[in-house]
Order: C-alpha cells, then sequence, then structure tokens
C-alpha cells in the first residue's frame, strides 16, 4: 500500500509498505496508519540500491 510519510524534519514523501493479506487493507485515505511490526530492509542489485519496507499488518 501506498502511504504519506511525513517525517519530523525534511519533506513528506509517498512509501510503500508491503503488507501481507489476501485483501487490500481498508484505511481511509490521509488519516494516521498504525504498521505493526515494520520493517526496514535494504536492496542492492548491480549499480542500483535502495529501501523496502514491510509490516505484519496495518489499522488505524
Amino acid at each position: 500500500m501506498n502511504v504519506l510519510f511525513t517525517p519530523d524534519k525534511g519533506k513528506p514523501e509517498v512509501i510503500t509498505v508491503t503488507v501481507p493479506s489476501a485483501a487490500e487493507p481498508t484505511i481511509v485515505p490521509m488519516q494516521p496508519a498504525i504498521f505493526e511490526d515494520l520493517t526496514i530492509g535494504f536492496w542492492q542489485s548491480g549499480d542500483s540500491a535502495g529501501v523496502y519496507f514491510q509490516a505484519n499488518g496495518v489499522t488505524q
């Protein structure tokens, strides 16, 4: 799911958080969400690198 991440400092940005679920979680747009066991991982492939976000669940 795509979420708007608003850090204390810096500019907001849209990030994608993978949440394993048979159906897309029902979250009201532009409302705070709480992620269960949110983890951040790093990946690298050749000259490209980045981060990914994964959570076990999400609620409001």
